[in-house]
């Protein structure tokens, strides 16, 4: 009874949430901070503004980088290794390692 009760007040608050949001011409009265272009709404500080605008140019800055790394690896002929490649090289590492073991069994 108690989840039904909620459940109806929550949806009875949303239509009317959402009915006021419809109609912005009237944006007096109590929920007047919920229309968009409301008089009280005031812009971000240029502060907070600013490092935004610095966060952006830091992702930014960070992508081209990222880019340019990536064209500088392929220019000079490196590429990521596949996962056949990785096997194949782990294996390898794996003879290495027993033949140098077996070569000196005292640095275990």
């Amino acid at each position: 009874m108690l989840k039904h009760f909620v459940l109806a007040t929550g949806i009875t608050i949303i239509a009317g949430l959402t009915s006021v949001n419809a109609c912005a011409e009237t944006c007096d009265g109590l929920l007047s901070w919920l229309c968009q272009g409301s008089v009280s709404s005031k812009p971000a500080p240029e502060s907070i503004q600013q490092d935004q605008a610095k966060q952006k140019l830091r992702a930014t800055a960070a992508v081209g980088q990222v880019k340019r790394d990536v064209q500088r690896n392929q220019r000079n002929g490196v590429r990521p290794l596949t996962a056949e490649e990785k096997e194949a090289l782990f294996q390898q590492f794996l003879e290495w390692q027993k033949s140098r073991s077996a070569g000196n069994p005292e640095e275990r």
